[in-house]
């Protein structure tokens, strides 16, 4: 991987007399001074109330090298967070995009009337709000993986209503 050069030193203005400023060492200034306006502040740890390191635009421009080199060593992974862009609920996602609602609102009043809200959620994989949410305000529009997965149950349940049926 090669290293990418750094941004040409940026010509600014100088601070007025008489304003609190600080220098910035980041790839941007090369360590001219800036006023404290153009820098975010720590909010709790020792060293709350102080300044950060770098200028807003600095400390914005410092993070994508190691995020750059991240992506370089993990392509799987990066990849299949590209397409799932979720918080890890379902690692074998199979269905991507979405589908309306209305094609699926069948099964999904089906199965939350023979299981309810609880165990519907439950079984699908979303939170007991999500299923409220279906119910009292249907979306227009639904992931193709909770519409899989909604089929799938209803599917399920239904085999084992019948089969404890003939037993």
């Amino acid at each position: 991987m090669a290293t990418q050069a750094l941004p040409q030193r940026k010509k600014r203005p100088s601070v007025p007399v008489g304003m609190p400023a600080k220098r910035c060492p980041g790839p941007f200034c090369q360590g001219q001074l800036r006023p404290l306006t153009e820098f975010y502040f720590c909010k709790s740890g020792r060293d709350a109330g102080k300044p950060r390191g770098y200028c807003k635009e600095c400390d914005a421009r410092k993070g994508r090298p190691y995020k750059r080199a991240w992506r370089h060593r993990n392509p799987d992974e990066c990849k299949e967070r590209n397409i799932r862009r979720r918080r890890g609920k379902s690692k074998d996602w199979r269905y991507y995009g979405y589908v309306p609602f209305a094609r699926i609102e069948f099964a999904f009043k089906n199965l939350h009337d023979l299981l309810g809200p609880t165990e519907t959620a439950k079984l699908i994989g979303v939170t007991y709000h999500c299923v409220w949410r279906w119910r009292t305000n249907p979306p227009e529009k639904m992931r193709k993986e909770y519409a899989a997965r909604i089929l799938q149950v209803l599917l399920e349940v239904r085999r084992e209503n019948g089969n404890s049926r003939e037993a």
